[in-house]
């Protein structure tokens, strides 16, 4: 007590100053050693980033554990925002501690990311997030604050409603964006925060921001007790609140809601109505746009020809399922020949069987005589054929997609179809194909007789054109194959013998001169004759194929065909043999290589597991390079086993195999092993980058039923996810996402036996969504989201339970979409290793 009093006076004895003197060097030298050993542990910029890279490309678990070390401390800030997010996609139940613990970070940024990563986990996850960001909310800095207050809006803390609508009223919550750079904000998730009621007395609030939010709410409600408001705000004097109230009174569909709405829009520019029917068609979807045909302008023939035009091409590319009811009602007020195709193809291209009639009939009528010659529009639908083609192949799609339904098909359609096809100089395909997918047999007599024309071969030295029978007969192959007609069996396989032995017909035989139509017109049959193999699917035509394909003066192209048809006859341990079969054919002259290239194609059409044994050995930097490129789609198609994937990441530490294996890992391995495998890619040079995109968006194009029933689709569209979380230097790998999606954007026409269409696809996905599967049912509103099916999700937004959230998020995020960086240009027509 005295020497405190002497101490606190500025006085004290020798010995205790002694004393503390030496303590006090004891703690400096303390203080400085622990510094030190502070500041050792603090990374540089440029060692954190390559300390994420290491990260990065180990297995998942050994991430976590990783993730959670920079989560928890202070070595960088860099690598702390990383593991937050990293943790966060994870879903690792730690990361929701680590990530309230950071939201007292000194630093704002690291506050921030932990807010976003809370969001990222939602509800039931995060719940013991709420008093944290509360707290951190009251002191949070104008840099974290909108993340805070956002993922408040998610957890659905409804006391914190005051300050989050502030933020939003000063246009802060709108910037928010989620993890990997899409937008957040999503006025959904406001109403739960409050009642409907309460967000519908806000409509007169003073800011439009407030209203347009007020607007946006009440149209996705559709309550008729909120017209009055909607009408208030159709009418409010910022145009982007009256468009978003727009769709509100075209749901709620009665008078007193819809004359608002039309009066808002009529007579309009094409430019100033725009913006409403895209909000129609963002709100409700087709039936919004259908309430847009009101508002078309009857001044002068073209103009009303050009605005129903300009909605036509909004609902073809909605392809709203939810949208039917509102085009048949509409089919009654517009029976222009014109449009009531348009309709009919509306309904088949999301699968509505009620479009039979409306294509059926199109394909009854004459084009020379439904249009006219007074108007440009009408003159150049006089010009082509494409509506009774398009009809045509609408048909086979529907066919298709109801099997059980096909007699129902048939009869209503059936002789429209096999009218239009004779009255052809030559019968369309898309005709054959209808009539086949129907189980017609009003055409087969004539099918046999085109399949197998009694005309003489050309001559050698032949001149151009190609004799009709012979251009029939490719077509007529693969229907007579489609209709599994026994009659026709030694048909198919005469035409694999067609040629006399000493004749080559390769490509290099060709550009010589002379016997160009008969090679040619032999190509054409042998592609035919596969193919129609390829859809019987029956194993007897193994060998005969097999033949032709080892045969080495028939023409590439129709072996190529004969390959792909083999992944259709072959039991799954024929193609193991197959893939035996490429090892024995390893000699490096032209012809093996023809060989191996098209039996790989097998491969690559049909991915069977167990293959990669046999196809591992020709992953070697001698082997010829586009050879090696098919081998990796091959092995990776097939999918991995820990063993092979093991294999493929020491590949891929060699710079000649690097591309080879690292393709192979993403189309094969699980997303984890996806990513893992792009961020091992790291040290690649730009141009090998854009290399293996070219070499991934090659790898598709072709989808088969088998693709979609065995989980590849998902599987790809997975992995190309999961590599967008993959940095290289600083920049997301956005590619494999964007060159997947423009493969799928290819999907239009059928692309050879067994293939589907993207009518077929949409539908069957619709189909998954609102199973009972739940595996099946995410995946499918994943792949969904993928396409950029809007219209799809947008119907699926009203369904009850997980299909309508799952389908409520994916549609926001359509609408919200990340910017993608770094995406390879890649033109439609050039081929791999070109």
């Amino acid at each position: 007590m005295y020497a405190d009093d002497d101490f606190k006076k500025g006085k004290a004895k020798p010995i205790v100053v002694l004393v503390l003197l030496a303590v006090a060097a004891v703690g400096a030298l303390l203080f400085m050693t622990m510094g030190a050993e502070k500041d050792a542990e603090v990374l540089s910029p440029e060692k954190a980033a390559l300390e994420k890279k290491r990260i990065l490309v180990l297995p998942e678990q050994e991430q976590i554990a990783e993730f959670r070390k920079y989560a928890a401390g202070s070595q960088s800030p860099y690598l702390k925002e990383e593991a937050l997010k990293r943790l966060a996609w994870e879903g690792d139940p730690a990361g929701v501690d680590l990530a309230i613990a950071a939201l007292q970070d000194p630093e704002q940024k690291i506050r921030s990311q932990a807010a976003l990563a809370l969001s990222e986990y939602g509800l039931p996850a995060a719940e013991k997030a709420k008093p944290a960001l509360l707290a951190a909310l009251k002191e949070a800095g104008p840099e974290s604050k909108p993340q805070i207050a956002w993922a408040l809006v998610v957890l659905r803390e409804a006391s914190a409603f005051g300050d989050i609508m502030a933020l939003y009223r000063l246009g802060h919550l709108s910037k928010v964006q989620k993890l990997n750079g899409s937008m957040a904000f999503d006025p959904e998730k406001i109403v739960q925060l409050i009642s409907v009621d309460q967000l519908a007395s806000m409509h007169k609030d003073e800011s439009p921001a407030v209203r347009q939010l007020v607007a946006t709410v009440l149209s996705r409600s559709a309550d008729p007790k909120y017209t009055d408001q909607l009408i208030a705000l159709v009418k409010d004097g910022d145009k982007s609140v009256a468009h978003q109230a727009a769709p509100g009174l075209g749901k709620i569909g009665d008078d007193r809601a819809r004359q608002p709405l039309v009066d808002a829009m009529q007579g309009l520019s094409a430019e100033d109505k725009l913006p409403y029917l895209e909000a129609l068609r963002d709100g409700i979807g087709t039936k919004g746009l259908v309430v847009g045909f009101d508002t078309v302008s009857k001044d002068t023939k073209q103009r009303e020809w050009h605005q129903t035009e300009q909605i036509f091409k909004m609902i073809d590319k909605l392809a709203d399922p939810g949208g039917a009811e509102a085009l048949l009602e509409y089919a009654k007020k517009n029976d222009h020949p014109h449009w009531q195709f348009r309709i009919g193809n509306a309904l088949a291209d999301v699968g509505d069987l009620r479009a039979v009639p409306f294509l059926a009939k199109r394909l009854r009528q004459d084009t020379q005589k439904i249009y006219g010659d007074d108007s440009d529009y009408e003159q150049l639908l006089k010009r082509d054929n494409k509506e009774a083609v398009i009809a045509a192949r609408m048909l086979s799609d529907l066919s298709v997609l109801y099997p059980d339904k096909r007699d129902a098909i048939r009869e209503e359609s059936e002789k429209a179809v096999w009218q239009w096809v004779t009255s052809l100089p030559l019968p369309h395909a898309n005709g054959l194909r209808a009539l086949s997918a129907m189980g017609s047999k009003l055409h087969l007599t004539k099918l046999r007789e085109w399949a197998d024309p009694k005309d003489k071969l050309p001559l050698e030295g032949q001149q151009p054109p190609m004799p009709d029978a012979w251009v029939i007969a490719q077509s007529a192959l693969r229907y007579i194959g489609w209709m599994k007609d026994e009659q026709s069996w030694h048909v198919l396989e005469d035409q694999l013998k067609r040629r006399e032995k000493k004749l080559d017909i390769t490509q290099e035989a060709l550009n010589g001169g002379g016997i160009a139509i008969l090679g040619m017109t032999l190509r054409g049959l042998g592609v035919g004759a596969s193919d129609g193999f390829a859809e019987w699917g029956d194993n007897k035509a193994f060998k005969p194929l097999m033949d032709y394909i080892l045969e080495p003066k028939e023409h590439e192209e129709a072996r190529e065909h004969a390959c792909n048809a083999l992944a259709w006859v072959a039991t799954d341990d024929e193609m193991i043999k197959v893939a035996k079969t490429i090892e024995e054919h390893s000699g490096a002259d032209k012809k093996e290589q023809t060989i191996r290239w098209c039996l790989l194609s097998t491969l690559v059409q049909r991915p069977v597991p167990g293959t990669a044994a046999a196809l591992l050995p020709m992953l070697k930097p001698d082997v010829e390079l586009t050879l090696r490129h098919q081998v990796a789609r091959a092995i990776g198609k097939a999918g991995l086993t820990p063993e092979v994937t093991g294999q493929l990441f020491e590949m891929l530490k060699d710079d000649s195999l690097m591309l080879d294996a690292g393709l192979a890992l993403m189309l094969g391995g699980t997303p984890d092993v996806a990513a893992r495998a792009l961020a091992g890619l790291a040290d690649a040079s730009p141009e090998a980058m854009l290399e293996l995109q070219e070499l991934w968006y090659r790898s598709f194009g072709y989808w088969s039923h088998d693709d979609l029933d065995k989980g590849h689709l998902f599987r790809f569209v997975d992995n190309a996810v999961a590599m967008t979380h993959v940095e290289i230097k600083d920049q997301p790998q956005d590619w494999a996402k964007v060159q997947l999606m423009r493969q799928f954007d290819n999907l239009m026409f059928d692309n050879g036996p067994h293939s589907f269409t993207r009518v077929v696809l949409r539908k069957k996905l619709i189909d998954m969504a609102k199973g009972s599967d739940a595996d099946k049912r995410a995946g499918a509103i994943r792949t969904l989201l993928f396409m950029g099916e809007q219209g799809v999700l947008l119907s699926l937004r009203d369904v009850d339970g997980e299909t309508g959230k799952l389908a409520s998020d994916a549609y926001h995020d359509l609408l919200n979409p990340k910017v993608a960086q770094g995406v390879k240009e890649i033109p439609k027509d050039a081929k791999d290793g070109e």
